[in-house]
């Protein structure tokens, strides 16, 4: 009887630990994301700052995106235009890539922070839309 108290404890005293640990996370988040501050959801592989680039974005969606995504890909034609911002947004926030793949999990974290970062600044209805011929 006393063990499976101990167990309870421990599980409860688990959950708890989790439970501030998430809400620390998201505390310090807004706390130092400022409030004119964009932001990006961003892997939780990246164990440094990264500033995102529209320049490596966009070498990084050619090497790893285009080859599936190119006008003859098999994953159909996808270009920074093929969305508006909000679409792309939505699309990484789901975080689903292809037949329940996730980007988090296909991509290096670094290199999708500036695929992302492309996609988004160069959408559909941004100021400078693109194709990333």
């Amino acid at each position: 009887m006393k063990t499976r108290r101990n167990f309870k404890t421990i599980v409860i005293l688990l959950t708890l630990a989790v439970c501030a640990l998430v809400a620390m996370t998201a505390i310090s988040n807004d706390v130092f994301a400022g409030d004119d501050a964009k932001k990006v959801d961003t892997p939780k592989t990246v164990k440094k700052e990264v500033k995102p680039s529209d320049k490596k974005g966009k070498f990084f969606f050619k090497k790893t995106c285009k080859s599936c995504h190119g006008s003859k890909g098999e994953g159909g034609e996808v270009t920074p235009m093929s969305k508006t911002i909000k679409q792309w947004e939505r699309a990484f926030k789901k975080d689903k890539h292809y037949k329940g793949a996730k980007y988090s999990t296909d991509f290096d974290a670094t290199q999708l922070i500036h695929i992302k970062h492309f996609l988004i600044n160069h959408a559909a209805d941004s100021d400078q839309p693109e194709t990333c011929g």
